[in-house]
């Protein structure tokens, strides 16, 4: 036995007798005091006891701390990491006034409203009453008369109002929207632009400190309206929405908004299956390579949105691996390369994906389906679509290989994608839009589903059944559904139910 050894066996020697035998180590703390001229008082030993409990508290604290830190990883698996802050309140369906007339005949105290005709300065008046209104829409053609500088006025009177949708009427200046500062809770904002935005319209914003999402939707923007938003305080969300002038170099300043989490692109660049299905996109970049480098430069961006846009597999692979959020929606053009380029993204928890169907991209308003008609029939030959079952074997690739939590899903479920659903061990939310009793039945079979939402869905009360095999749900919302409320929470007891 070497010195080394020979020290280490002393030390266990002494360990063991200062525990089960009762022996102090040996006390050589009045030497060394005496030796560094300290008086001995200062360093006295403390009772054995003492060390041992303090170390017993030491350790205690160390598996406090990990045990904590395992509970929340567990805790995040399980659950949903929603980006709150960025997501408008899910509020009941709005109520929707064609005219004036209509207006009138509404209720005080509705929360969301929605104004669907010309409305002229004078019917903003008429809104002052709704002030317990927490989401107003107003939506329509141009117009070209004046608008008083306080015209946003009666918005002030909603002290509840966060989210709200606008025009911004040709005539109307940078100091209608800084009026806006007066509205405490506004914080969603959108903007249907019907003339071109400016840079100081944009600056007008800054003296909105809680607007943190901003969508822009027609008109046209330029780079300097792009680089401007870089100054709004709060702003971490922004939506383009089939708006001129997003050019690749226009684009590109989106670099500079360094804020930004969340990122959506709507209908901006041209798309051959797109333009032949009667809905081109307008002139723009899209996701293309540059502006994916653009994005992949922002610290802060967490989820991405691309609907009806053109993008390819080589964008997709340029923007932030930490991305833990992404939709892919009515991009014909978008083949299975495209889809298999999402699986780079390994922390992935929120997912929204579609399927195809031809009458999604019907133009003319009268002939949409209605909502409560249920999933479309699918027809892949139209318009020469790429082959779709490459796609759906993507898109459950997708659920199996990365940590889904939260799957958003349009139409009827692919076979692929419904075989796939009990291998996402993650998966804790579905949302499902134009489905059916076979979704519900494939759902049912997700170990770990807490929340399920069914939106324009054709089912009846009985349909849900399978449902109750599923312990860990909680909640179930229905828009647009048959039966009321009370027939699905009796059939789900414990489950919290929503029907709007």
């Amino acid at each position: 036995m070497n010195g080394r050894d020979a020290a280490v066996e002393r030390l266990l020697d002494t360990g063991l007798q200062e525990r089960f035998a009762d022996r102090r180590a040996p006390d050589v703390r009045e030497a060394v005091a005496a030796r560094l001229a300290v008086p001995a008082e200062v360093n006295r030993p403390a009772d054995h006891r003492h060390r041992l409990a303090t170390a017993a508290l030491v350790l205690l604290g160390v598996f406090v701390a990990g045990g904590v830190a395992w509970l929340r990883n567990d805790e995040d698996a399980a659950q949903v990491q929603e980006p709150e802050r960025l997501i408008p309140p899910d509020l009941p369906p709005s109520l929707i006034a064609q005219s004036a007339a209509a207006l009138a005949r509404i209720a005080a105290d509705v929360t969301s409203l929605h104004c669907m005709y010309e409305v002229p300065a004078s019917d903003y008046q008429l809104l002052e009453r709704f002030v317990a209104l927490r989401r107003l829409a107003i939506t329509g053609p141009a117009v070209t008369s004046p608008w008083p500088a306080d015209v946003f006025a009666p918005f002030t009177a909603m002290p509840a109002l966060t989210v709200l949708e606008l025009p911004l009427q040709p005539a109307m200046t940078p100091e209608h929207l800084r009026s806006l500062a007066k509205v405490p809770q506004l914080q969603f904002l959108t903007l249907h632009l019907n003339r071109p935005l400016l840079a100081k319209d944009v600056a007008a914003l800054q003296a909105l400190p809680n607007v943190r999402s901003l969508s822009l939707m027609g008109g046209s923007l330029d780079a300097h309206a792009v680089r401007a938003m870089s100054l709004l305080p709060a702003l971490e969300s922004l939506t383009l929405a089939r708006i001129g002038g997003c050019t690749e170099p226009v684009l590109r300043e989106l670099r500079t908004v360094h804020r930004l989490r969340r990122m959506r692109l709507y209908g901006i660049g041209e798309t051959s299956r797109a333009s032949r299905l009667g809905s081109p996109g307008v002139a723009g970049a899209g996701l293309s390579v540059a502006v994916a480098k653009a994005l992949g430069e922002l610290p802060l961006l967490d989820e991405v949105s691309i609907e009806q846009c053109s993008l390819s597999a080589e964008a997709v692979t340029l923007l932030p691996e930490r991305l833990r959020g992404f939709a892919l929606t009515r991009c014909p053009d978008a083949g299975a390369d495209v889809v298999e380029a999402l699986l780079r993204f390994r922390g992935l928890r929120r997912l929204e994906l579609d399927r195809f169907e031809r009458r999604w991209w019907i133009t003319s308003t009268a002939a949409r389906p209605t909502p409560r008609v249920g999933p479309p029939e699918f027809d892949a030959a139209t318009a020469g679509m790429p082959d779709q079952e490459p796609i759906w074997r993507a898109q459950a690739e997708l659920l199996r290989k990365l940590p889904v939590q939260r799957l958003r899903y349009w139409s009827a479920l692919p076979a692929e994608v419904a075989e796939a659903l009990p291998a996402a061990a993650s998966l804790a939310e579905i949302e499902l839009v134009w489905c059916g009793p076979a979704e519900i039945e494939a759902v049912a079979k997700v170990q770990k589903l807490r929340r399920l939402r069914l939106e324009s869905c054709r089912f009846t009360v009985e349909d849900v059944r399978p449902l109750t095999a599923v312990r860990s749900l909680a909640q179930l919302d229905l828009r647009w559904a048959s039966g009321s409320r009370e027939d699905y929470a009796a059939l789900l007891p414990g489950v919290a139910v929503t029907v709007q």
